[in-house]
């Protein structure tokens, strides 16, 4: 019997938060005054890995109130217009002039448009969350089909904990063609060909699966991986706390 990952889904979660905070350049920003007064801004932003540095411009209103919030929430919208990512944390201004120079150097900037006069502010997310829709762990039963043959394929799957088999054929000619442990992954070809599942997968034991839409698999692929097997040894390093 496979023995229980210990799965840091927490750390999954902010990893693929990071990957998605890569391709976007704006955030909205959600403060409030000291009289309980919300404020709302709309700013470019640099991701580092860890930080978010936003460039608040002086004569935003809203940025008066920066200094003595404390803690912001921000918001990352994707291009269909929905939120790709959210995070809150504690946020402070940039002091340190080598610091803020670095971080100036690579925000977004419009062909023929001078970079805005006003203050590099940081944000160390205590909380970072991708939209739940773009990537899902679950738990898996035995005998359980995790995907089913000729459907049309909606995910990128890699296996975190246990065993399953792919499946090919029906009730009367049933046939497994293979069988994946941890650390394996499917569903790629599908997504990539745009063409209906040519096997089904089916959980041997209870298994843990990470599941990423297919514009999540799109994003992470373009920006983390140049293919799926990468993309898996990433995300399984990242599901077990950086173990390889």
């Amino acid at each position: 019997m496979t023995e229980p990952l210990a799965m840091d889904s927490e750390r999954v979660l902010r990893w693929f938060a990071g990957t998605l905070l890569k391709r976007y350049q704006h955030l909205f920003c959600a403060t409030v005054r000291g009289d309980g007064t919300p404020n709302l801004l709309h700013a470019p932003y640099v991701w580092d890995g860890a930080s978010a540095y936003i460039l608040v411009e002086t004569a935003v209103a809203a940025a008066a109130a920066l200094d003595a919030a404390g803690t912001v929430a921000g918001l990352v919208t994707a291009s269909d217009g929905l939120p790709a990512v959210q995070l809150r944390g504690a946020i402070a201004p940039v002091a340190d002039q080598a610091d803020s120079a670095r971080i100036m150097a690579r925000l977004p900037t419009r062909r023929g448009v001078a970079q805005p006069h006003g203050q590099l502010y940081r944000i160390a997310p205590t909380e970072l969350r991708p939209r739940p829709d773009l990537i899902a762990i679950r738990t898996a039963s035995a005998g359980e089909t995790i995907v089913k043959q000729g459907d049309m394929p909606d995910r990128f799957y890699v296996i975190l904990a246990g065993d399953c088999e792919v499946v090919q054929g029906g009730a009367s000619n049933r046939q497994v063609v293979a069988t994946l442990t941890t650390g394996a992954y499917f569903g790629e070809t599908g997504l990539l060909a745009g063409v209906p599942r040519t096997a089904s997968v089916v959980a041997t034991g209870e298994a843990q699966l990470l599941g990423l839409s297919r514009p999540a698999f799109q994003a992470a692929l373009s920006d983390t991986a140049s293919t799926a097997e990468e993309l898996a040894r990433v995300i399984y390093a990242e599901a077990v706390g950086g173990r390889r």
